[in-house]
């Protein structure tokens, strides 16, 4: 059985990280937080890795699951990163939200090195990491990918091969536009339904009912009625950082997204009043919704 490491035990990592260790004879883990990664390796009974060179020196298959795209490249290619350890032969996934260049060029660096490279981002909840139902979408060689499936079937219930190296990043990057809109949406159409003197209780059900109906809002149901009182799933900096990637991709096509671009004003808009931590659903409050047109707000930070 191929040896496996994991680097992330962040919100989403631990659950696919958990799932993986009842599946795989000896999983090596590593976080950023030390003692996260050994607190994880003490319950489970997985092996501690100091960095993610030295995961990938112990590991045929390495998954990386962290927050943002600069920790992706970090962990990938930074200093003791798994570049620096991968094993010819090797094969490595990316987990988390990058663009479609950044996974094009991560390809090329592990090709070099004999290393085979998937962009391969998950969607899904928590919950659904728990229970082994997450979708994955895959960037890259197919039929490697599929060498692996005993380990991917362990926190998987869809895998999509959408094509080579970008694909993957290019494909979960239209999904998160989509969950994005439609959030932003029905945060909206909240704000509509109390201005008009209904009870937004009331009103969840009728979404819910309507053509608009989406696992999404029922899966949020609480968030979307009282933020303040759900853990917090989307953080605000997190929304930012994948609509900007979004945004670039689209420059990149020659696109322009009216839509991305108002949803994105209306994310920094709620970040500069100091919401940034806190969930999408924060887009519910007064405070947010009532501060100015975000149709105003220039879209100018790069990544």
């Amino acid at each position: 059985m191929p040896a496996v490491g994991f680097i992330g035990l962040g919100r989403m990592g631990k659950p696919i990280a958990e799932r993986l260790n009842s599946g795989c004879d000896q999983l090596i883990v590593c976080s950023r937080t030390g003692s996260a990664a050994q607190h994880f390796a003490d319950r489970v009974g997985a092996l501690v890795a100091e960095s993610p060179a030295a995961v990938a020196r112990q590991s045929d298959i390495v998954f990386v699951m962290v927050t943002n795209p600069s920790l992706s490249r970090q962990v990938l290619l930074g200093t003791e990163g798994v570049i620096e350890g991968a094993r010819p032969g090797a094969v490595v996934f990316d987990m988390g939200t990058i663009g479609p260049e950044d996974a094009k060029s991560y390809a090329a660096e592990f090709r070099g090195m004999g290393v085979t490279f998937f962009d391969a981002p998950v969607s899904g909840t928590v919950d659904s990491a728990a229970r082994g139902e997450l979708l994955m979408m895959i960037g890259g060689d197919k039929d490697i990918a599929r060498r692996i499936s005993p380990q991917l079937d362990l926190f998987t219930s869809a895998i999509m091969y959408m094509g080579t190296n970008g694909a993957g990043a290019a494909t979960k990057l239209a999904v998160n536009l989509a969950v994005y809109a439609l959030a932003v949406g029905v945060v909206e159409s909240l704000s509509l339904i109390e201005a008009a003197g209904i009870d937004k209780r009331a009103f969840l059900p009728v979404l819910e009912q309507s053509a608009v109906g989406a696992p999404l809002i029922s899966h949020r149901r609480e968030a979307f009625l009282d933020p303040d009182a759900e853990p917090v799933r989307f953080p605000l900096y997190g929304v930012e950082t994948d609509l900007s990637l979004i945004l670039q991709a689209a420059k990149a096509g020659s696109l322009q997204l009216s839509q991305t671009t108002c949803n994105l004003g209306v994310v920094r808009r709620a970040i500069a009043a100091g919401h940034g931590s806190e969930d999408l659903a924060s887009l519910t409050k007064p405070q947010i919704t009532n501060a100015g047109d975000p149709a105003f707000l220039p879209v100018t930070k790069e990544l």
